[in-house]
């Protein structure tokens, strides 16, 4: 026999059920929220110095990479305005258009030879005699080359790994020998702008995104082997598609997922972290964070995130 089940009719009972369908709704949203708000602290408090370093001012000295245009420009001109530091050498392959200022020294530099890069040092250090020792390294010039890897030269793959890592690797090399030698305990602070493409690339950017999967393999390595010095603070920055000439050819992707970076404000909040000597890593946008995580999802979920982000459309060949 089959019992008949009297459909409710009671208009009460479906309004209670549905009010407390809505509030489970709300309170699973909420706990996300709180998840994420919690994850953001956490990381934020996890990256304070232990020891503060004492703010940048008139006796520092900067070297940039990569500093006539885009981020770097912002990050040379917020050194010497805000931070008021004494000088801001600054290694470019291109001659400035207009007067740098006092404060600036242009250093023609092409960062694919490594010629090049020990006769800029050279110069650099001989300055640094009379200037004294430098105390901010931000190497962050970087190029890129369109298209899949069996339509590029060997050259052209050669050229981007040249600048995008062994160029700052180099550098790096001669900077800190130097300091180590001479220099100790005065503060050095050491910031590479890698990218969260080095995590997770887009079709069409082969060689660009494992540049600076290697790059950032190198920063997160030099810093455990740098761990025992405390003056010496190492800075990694892992930034999404920036408002920046570079990537001004890129179709945007989902907004909602990936914001551009505006690279006016993230030079300003990469120096207020070397300002006090914060280390570690700095994403930015948000969703960088989870660069690194997104590969230890499923391969079949891995390509549901590339083909609802957009990513693999957006660069053209």
């Amino acid at each position: 026999m089959y019992e008949f089940v009297k459909p409710i009719t009671n208009k009460s009972m479906l309004t209670n059920s549905h009010y407390r369908n809505e509030t489970f709704t709300g309170v699973k949203y909420y706990l996300i929220y709180l998840c994420i708000e919690l994850f953001v602290l956490v990381n934020r408090i996890s990256k304070l110095p232990m020891i503060p370093l004492p703010p940048l001012g008139a006796n520092d000295v900067a070297l940039i990479t990569g500093g006539l245009s885009g981020l770097g420009l912002e990050l040379a001109k917020d050194l010497i305005s805000t931070h008021k530091i004494k000088h801001v050498f600054n290694l470019d392959i291109v001659a400035p258009k207009h007067e740098l200022g006092e404060n600036v020294t242009f250093i023609k530099c092409d960062l694919a030879s490594s010629q090049d890069v020990d006769f800029a040092l050279e110069q650099v250090f001989t300055q640094c005699k009379v200037m004294g020792p430098i105390s901010v390294v931000i190497n962050n010039a970087g190029v890129r080359v369109n298209g899949p890897l069996l339509s590029m030269s060997p050259k052209q793959v050669q050229k981007v790994f040249d600048i995008n890592t062994f160029a700052p690797i180099r550098i790096l090399q001669l900077v800190i020998s130097a300091h180590t030698e001479t220099f100790l305990p005065k503060r050095l602070s050491v910031v590479t702008v890698s990218s969260v493409l080095g995590a997770f690339g887009p079709k069409n950017l082969l060689t660009y995104s494992a540049s600076k999967a290697a790059s950032t393999q190198f920063h997160e390595v030099l810093s455990r082997e740098l761990a025992s010095i405390p003056s010496i603070r190492m800075l990694l920055v892992l930034p999404g598609q920036m408002s920046t000439g570079m990537f001004s050819d890129v179709e945007q992707g989902r907004l909602f997922v990936a914001p551009i970076v505006d690279h006016v404000s993230l030079a300003r909040a990469i120096l207020q972290k070397v300002n006090i000597g914060e280390e570690g890593i700095m994403c930015e946008p948000f969703y960088s964070n989870f660069g690194y995580a997104l590969k230890a999802l499923p391969w079949r979920l891995q390509q549901a995130v590339r083909s609802y982000t957009q990513m693999d459309e957006k660069v053209k060949a």
